[in-house]
C-alpha cells in the first residue's frame, strides 16, 4: 500500500492524481430522498447516456456528489425538502466488496472560483486529465469519466467533494448504510423538524445533541451539522472518510479491529483504509490505456 503524500490544497494550476478506494473503504456521505439509497440507485441507472437534464443544467456535471463528511452531508438535507421529500436519510458508502474504485483528484484552485463558468471548469478538467486519445467533444465529462470508471473529487467554493457519474453509482459498486433520518417540519417547511439516529449508537450520538434543542434549534441546519459531526466522533462513530487527505485519524487503528468492523458493516470507527496513490503522469497513462 502506497504512503499517502503530502495534501496541500489548490498546490498547483495543474495538479491531477489519482487514488484507488480499495474494498471496505468508505468512501462519503450522501443526502439520499427517503429512508434508504434504493430510490438513488436506481434513479442513476436510469440515466441511459449519463445525463439528467433536471438534475443539472450542464450535462458535464451531471452525476451523484458525495461528501466526505456528515457536517456536509447534513447541510443538503433541506435541499431535499425542496424537492417535495418528506423523509430523508444519510448513507454511508463504501467500496463493495471485490470491487475497486479509482478517483482523479483535480486539486485546481480555479475550480472553486465563481468567476470562472461550469463550462471553463469542465474544459479544465479536460485539460488536465484527457490525452490522445480524448473522448468526443459532445461527451459530458462525468459521463466520460464514468466510461472510462473513473470518479471526480474536486472542490466546490471551500468542500472537496466527489463527483460520481450516474454509469458508476449502483449497488454493484457501493455498499449503502443508513446513518440518520430525517423528517420535514410541519411548521417550517424546507426545514428539519425530526432526527433520528439508526442503530443504538447513533441514535445516542443524536439524541446527546437533540437534548439540548428546541424544535426550532433544528431548523438551523448549518449548526446541527457541525453539533452531529462532533457527536458521531465523540461516541466512536465515523463521521468522515480520510482517503483524500491520508488521515486515519478519522478511521481508527488495529489491523484486528478494522477486520472485525468490516464483517459486521456496523459504522464503528474502522474498516478498510486502503488506496494506492500515483502521480499526474501516471494518471494519464492510465487514463489513455482505459485502465
Amino acid at each position: 500500500m502506497a504512503a499517502a503524500a503530502p495534501w496541500v490544497p489548490g498546490a498547483t494550476a495543474a495538479a491531477v492524481r489519482t487514488i484507488e478506494l480499495r474494498p471496505g473503504t468508505l468512501v462519503g456521505f450522501k443526502t439520499a430522498p427517503g429512508p434508504s439509497c434504493e430510490r438513488l440507485f436506481a434513479h442513476s441507472q436510469s440515466m441511459h447516456d449519463g445525463t439528467d437534464a433536471k438534475e443539472s443544467p450542464e450535462p458535464d456535471w451531471s452525476g451523484i456528489y458525495v461528501q466526505l463528511d456528515i457536517d456536509q452531508a447534513v447541510r443538503y438535507v433541506p435541499n431535499q425538502f425542496d424537492r417535495g421529500e418528506p423523509e430523508v436519510c444519510i448513507v454511508a458508502l463504501r467500496v463493495r466488496e471485490g470491487q475497486l474504485l479509482r478517483v482523479v483528484v483535480c486539486d485546481d484552485p480555479r475550480m472553486s472560483d465563481t468567476a470562472v463558468s461550469s463550462a471553463d471548469k469542465a474544459g479544465l478538467v479536460r485539460s488536465q486529465v484527457f490525452d490522445a486519445p480524448a473522448p468526443p467533444a459532445c461527451t459530458p465529462l462525468l459521463a466520460a469519466l464514468g466510461q472510462r470508471h473513473l470518479a471526480l473529487c474536486l472542490i466546490d467554493s471551500e468542500d472537496y467533494e466527489l463527483a460520481v457519474p450516474h454509469a458508476l453509482f449502483s449497488e454493484v459498486l457501493f455498499e449503502a448504510e443508513t446513518v440518520l433520518h430525517f423528517r420535514e417540519s410541519t411548521r417550517m417547511p424546507s426545514t428539519i423538524g425530526h432526527v433520528a439516529g439508526q442503530g443504538s449508537v447513533a441514535e445516542a450520538a443524536v439524541q446527546a445533541v437533540t437534548k439540548t434543542m428546541s424544535k426550532g434549534d433544528l431548523s438551523d441546519a448549518s449548526a446541527l451539522s457541525a453539533a452531529l459531526s462532533a457527536s458521531m466522533a465523540s461516541h466512536d462513530l465515523e463521521f468522515k472518510a480520510g482517503w483524500l487527505t491520508g488521515d486515519i485519524s478519522t478511521l481508527a487503528g488495529e489491523a484486528q479491529g478494522q477486520a472485525d468492523s468490516t464483517k459486521t458493516g456496523n459504522l464503528d470507527k474502522g474498516g478498510v483504509f486502503e488506496y494506492c496513490e500515483h502521480d499526474a503522469a501516471d494518471a494519464l497513462d492510465n487514463l489513455q490505456l482505459g485502465l
